[in-house]
């Protein structure tokens, strides 16, 4: 069914200098990480619920909480409605799969809104008010992160996350490219992140003014998260799970001590 009347949550990501990781790097490589995380988009629509199917783990489809579509250097998550459910969903959701893509070496800056969104079923085809507005919001942004809308988060409706939801957002002054920061809630992708060269490994490095400007932006954010003791919390599912990351694919088990920056 296919209806521009439905308003849902829109989470738009995109993988910066995506193109310039396709030019410089090697081919094999960077679809072995990207088939990486399209192995993992199924356990990011079911919020981290899991079963065993042999010896693997892979994600439960009968718990399938929302859907998430990619097209090149582009993901969006999408819910069925606006619920007070579907707000954790989207930003539980988005969390999973931009720490995910951070870790994996991709690093992106998004944006979650709300409003009139559909999809045509069995297809990347996306559209609606919702999705342009994502676009635009994600574009106005100077630094690599994900910011929520204030039409989706503000104080008027904090409360309605539940306490694990909670954990992965922070309120921040978010860097925007007309040179001025606005306050926002922001996707803590930093949480639980723990990086063998630190964070500044994961993030392309600055060849200009304008890619050092963004770099350093991101980097202060992570510091900020660091001193305000937002990096490393218990967690109490599964998907709040520590991520290692070393020279190698993000795994569960640390060998290593975290390094700085930050």
């Amino acid at each position: 069914m296919f209806c521009l009347s439905k308003e849902r949550y829109i989470s738009f990501l995109d993988i910066l200098g995506f193109s310039d990781i396709v030019m410089n790097g090697e081919l094999d490589k960077i679809l072995k990480k990207m088939r990486m995380i399209m192995n993992y988009v199924p356990i990011v629509e079911s919020l981290g619920k899991v079963v065993k199917k042999g010896e693997k783990l892979v994600a439960n489809r009968k718990l399938k909480k929302c859907s998430c579509f990619s097209f090149s250097d582009t993901f969006i998550i999408i819910t069925q409605d606006i619920s007070k459910e579907s707000l954790n969903i989207i930003i539980s959701a988005t969390f999973q799969l931009a720490r995910g893509l951070f870790a994996s070496g991709f690093p992106i800056r998004g944006a979650i809104t709300k409003g009139e969104a559909d999809y045509i079923e069995n297809t990347n085809h996306l559209i609606g008010k919702a999705i342009i507005k994502a676009a635009k919001l994600e574009k106005k942004q100077n630094w690599f992160g994900i910011t929520i809308d204030s039409e989706v988060l503000s104080q008027n409706n904090i409360d309605l996350l539940n306490n694990d939801t909670s954990n992965v957002i922070s309120e921040y002054d978010v860097p925007l490219k007309n040179k001025t920061n606005k306050r926002y809630y922001v996707i803590n992708w930093r949480l639980n992140l723990w990086v063998k060269d630190g964070i500044e490994s994961l993030l392309p490095k600055p060849f200009d003014d304008r890619s050092k400007l963004k770099f350093d932006n991101t980097l202060k954010f992570s510091k900020y998260i660091r001193e305000t003791k937002q990096a490393y919390k218990q967690k109490s599912e599964d998907w709040l799970h520590m991520f290692y990351v070393s020279d190698g694919p993000p795994t569960k088990i640390i060998s290593f001590e975290h390094g700085d920056e930050y």
